[in-house]
């Protein structure tokens, strides 16, 4: 039985897939708690109780009942997917036996799991100082595939400094695409001078800026 929080069909809304239409499955439950809640958490409804429990057919069925294409994207979020390591393997076998593009986001704190190469992009989000979890990360993370993407979400210039070392640490054995992304408080217009300091730090790093595009259209709520 897999837990699931919610299955959604939009557009990826961040990283080197974004304005992709993609199905989002989002897994219930995540690592960190108790004790370790990141500050920068958007999906706290996905952490703790409150999924339904699916098996592996019937969640198949209803992935399949989406207007999508055999090659369409789809998107195992969280909550943290590996916090269901086993029931996340199984779907991404059976997603990739249906010829589906996988993407899978983490946090990056639990190691790879031996069958991480069945899956086309992870997207790995290294914990910046100001997420309260800093240090959690796996450097293991920083991999040599190309397809591959690490994602530093920043809210403050500390948060940048930190991401500067480790792009510096990793340039030269990761292959894949180092993303920076300001934090969005659905309370608040971004702030225009941090935003600006993010890409000239994107310039500065030659990496890729990342806006959660998503929530500037439906703004902070499920199922986008």
């Amino acid at each position: 039985m897999i837990d699931v929080s919610e299955v959604f069909y939009s557009i990826q809304g961040e990283g080197v897939h974004q304005g992709l239409p993609t199905l989002f499955i989002r897994l219930q439950g995540c690592n960190l708690l108790p004790g370790h809640n990141c500050q920068y958490c958007d999906t706290g409804y996905a952490q703790k109780d409150g999924g339904k429990l699916y098996t592996l057919e019937t969640l198949m069925d209803m992935v399949k009942s989406f207007p999508i294409k055999y090659n369409n994207w789809i998107c195992l979020t969280g909550g943290e997917p590996l916090f269901q390591a086993d029931e996340l393997e199984l779907l991404v076998r059976q997603l990739k036996k249906s010829f589906f593009q996988v993407e899978v986001f983490t946090n990056g704190s639990v190691p790879t799991p031996r069958w991480w190469t069945l899956v086309d992009s992870w997207v790995v989000d290294m914990k910046t100082p100001s997420s309260g979890v800093c240090g959690i990360s796996k450097d293991e993370w920083y991999g040599k595939r190309s397809c591959d993407q690490v994602k530093f979400t920043v809210g403050t210039q500390r948060d940048l400094d930190w991401a500067r070392v480790q792009i510096k640490r990793f340039r030269n054995s990761f292959n894949g695409t180092f993303i920076v992304s300001p934090i969005f408080d659905p309370n608040a217009v971004m702030s225009r001078e941090f935003a600006i300091q993010v890409v000239d730090f994107c310039k500065q790093e030659n990496v890729r800026l990342s806006v959660q595009v998503h929530k500037f259209i439906f703004g902070n709520r499920k199922g986008v």
